[in-house]
């Protein structure tokens, strides 16, 4: 066999110039003994690798084109359809279709095993690419030829299953993003009809989950619960805190908030800012 072919269905143009870009690139070293050429048709475009010349390739040099098509193809399902099959199963298994929830959606992507290693995120991705790649080296090497739309439909069990691990795991971030805003929300709006009760209250973060709780004299304030509807059990189960720092501030209803701290990110600060808006005033962190 002195061609192999590699066949993309229903695609727009640019997607099929993605594809040859990278079919190009890969073999680009081979250029001494291959040619590409792309033939149109009305439900697909065919992309054909053939030999240049008289001479035949031998099993060595088959066996390194089918390697570096593969690998092609492998980037350019990764990169270039990877987002759409996500969309799709967004649409199969959750029926969100609205094009807001969908670019949402795919902003809580990635792998729930991945975690925060890059080494391990690095390993997992070189682990799958692989995987992909065997798959269609495999295709080429028994029938001369791929079918993108069907290699991803019918071939890539492994790969499809860890995408729908992925949207599995986007939709419950998306759908407890959702329902921790509406319940900020909610305590914005009780902050806001509230009349202050004190000046100020300075919150000393003393790093971690250690808050300090001082009155406008600089003088130590014990936590409280929230009063009326809003406990401190609510905003537990719905927000997960670790103390009772929300609750004490809504009760205590500070015309100004200080927060003193090295890490203004922490899920806490971030909380309080936003549902106390610009009653908070950040500030470095000191020592009583």
């Amino acid at each position: 066999m002195d061609h192999y072919l590699i066949a993309l269905m229903n695609r727009s143009d640019e997607k099929a110039s993605k594809l040859r870009d990278k079919l190009n690139q890969q073999i680009g070293t081979l250029a001494f003994l291959v040619s590409l050429e792309k033939e149109a048709y009305p439900r697909h475009q065919l992309f054909r690798c053939s030999r240049i010349g008289e001479a035949k390739w031998t099993p060595a040099d088959r066996k390194k084109i089918r390697r570096e098509l593969a690998r092609a193809v492998t980037r350019y399902i990764l990169e270039d359809e990877e987002e759409t099959l996500l969309r799709e199963m967004f649409i199969r298994e959750y029926r969100y279709t609205a094009a807001d929830d969908l670019d949402k959606l795919l902003g809580y992507y990635r792998l729930p095993s991945e975690g925060d290693e890059p080494a391990r995120k690095k390993a997992l991705a070189i682990r799958q690419f692989r995987e992909i790649s065997d798959t269609i080296e495999a295709c080429l090497h028994q029938n001369g030829m791929v079918n993108i739309e069907g290699i991803m439909a019918f071939r890539l069990g492994s790969y499809r299953k860890e995408l729908k691990e992925t949207v599995d795991y986007a939709v419950d971030e998306y759908l407890m993003d959702k329902q921790y805003q509406e319940f900020i929300s909610l305590l914005k709006y009780f902050v806001y009809i509230q009349q202050a009760k004190i000046p100020s209250v300075h919150v000393l973060h003393r790093g971690g989950s250690e808050f300090e709780l001082l009155d406008d004299k600089l003088e130590a304030l014990e936590p409280v619960k929230a009063e009326g509807g809003i406990t401190y059990e609510t905003l537990e189960k719905e927000l997960n805190f670790e103390d009772l720092i929300v609750s004490s501030l809504i009760t205590m209803a500070p015309e100004r908030i200080y927060i003193h701290t090295q890490s203004p990110d922490t899920q806490v600060i971030r909380t309080i800012r936003q549902i106390f808006e610009d009653r908070v005033i950040l500030c470095d962190s000191i020592a009583k």
